[in-house]
């Protein structure tokens, strides 16, 4: 049932109905099903926010260990007025259960890397006594390659629907529970988007919280830390004949490229900073890449932080500083 139905059904007397759609940000909470729900969110580059969330899973499963939840899951339900009927639908009982989500292609960088990719999908295992299941918000050909993984690892991936929850819980008359899916099981290659470059970040969390730092504080030692090992690539803003979109300060020697953490803020800065939306342009390089260029050609890059909605804050990396940088990445 597509998400604009929901608001249509009527909802009889003596039920409830929760619904739980994915977020962008990492949370772990329990279902009125007695589902623990596990969303990462859009991963990107914020590594720390997957070990959180295994974290947190560890502890609520460990409360589990003499007592878990029985959780009632109805399947094949496709309308929500399914499960009101009283003789319907068909459930299986399980003793506990976890779903994981992951919101648009979050975490494709991870999955792009072979080792990261294997400790990933290694962590599952810990919880392998609980059936478990993964809803993904798409399916680009980077996740698609990784399904049999999945599956060897006993978890179920579904593609959710475009809008509306990816799981529906009623509370019958009886005080039971019953919990409902809502996606496609994927398991055909046919079913994969176009793959885009896990390298290319929609949103980076971990850099923007370093660049939000640095700025605020002054100090770019973490910033250059990251750079320096950093794999994804970084957006910058040129024009659509290829030619960079550099700027200048006052009392600053020479110009400096504006680099974003990532293609939401880029997108942002086009909005802000630049009039002829038809003549612009984001291209990407690595790191390195854009350091050694930047040092070849004797500029600065001017790496773009936005606290808030009004305001941009830059931390400036001079040529000698860049330097330095690419002294650190060739070591």
């Amino acid at each position: 049932m597509r998400g604009q139905e929901l608001s249509t059904v009527v909802i009889p007397a003596g039920h409830a109905v929760t619904t739980y759609p994915l977020t962008s940000e990492p949370s772990v909470a329990l279902s009125s099903g007695g589902l623990l729900i596990a969303q990462f969110g859009y991963v990107g580059d914020d590594y720390d926010a997957v070990d959180d969330v295994f974290a947190r899973v560890q502890i609520e499963t460990t409360r589990w260990q003499s007592d878990p939840p029985c959780v009632l899951v109805a399947d094949g339900v496709g309308s929500l007025s399914r499960l009101f009927a009283p003789n319907e639908p068909e459930t299986r009982a399980f003793h506990g259960g976890i779903l994981w989500t992951v919101s648009q292609n979050g975490l494709d960088a991870i999955l792009a890397d072979a080792i990261e990719r294997d400790r990933l999908l290694n962590r599952f295992l810990a919880f392998s006594r609980f059936p478990q299941w993964l809803f993904l918000e798409s399916c680009s050909a980077i996740v698609e390659s990784s399904l049999q993984q999945w599956r060897a690892r006993g978890i179920k991936v579904f593609l959710t629907e475009p809008s509306g929850p990816f799981l529906l819980e009623v509370r019958r008359p009886d005080h039971r529970w019953l919990s409902a899916f809502r996606g496609m099981v994927l398991e055909r290659a046919s079913l994969a988007s176009a793959e885009t470059s896990a390298a290319q970040l929609l949103r980076a969390p971990r850099l923007r919280r370093l660049l939000l730092d640095a700025t605020a504080r002054d100090t770019g030692i973490e910033l250059y830390d990251e750079l320096a090992r950093r794999k994804h690539m970084l957006p910058f803003l040129c024009t659509t004949s290829g030619q960079a979109g550099m700027m200048r300060w006052p009392q600053r020697s020479g110009p400096f490229l504006p680099v974003f953490a990532d293609l939401e803020w880029a997108e942002r800065a086009i909005r802000d900073l630049t009039p002829d939306l038809s003549q612009t342009a984001i291209a990407w390089l690595a790191p390195r890449e854009l350091l050694g260029w930047a040092h070849r050609d004797r500029f600065g890059l001017a790496l773009a932080a936005f606290p808030d909605a009004n305001s941009v804050r830059y931390w400036t990396i001079e040529t000698p500083a860049i330097a330095t940088l690419i002294e650190r990445i060739l070591s």
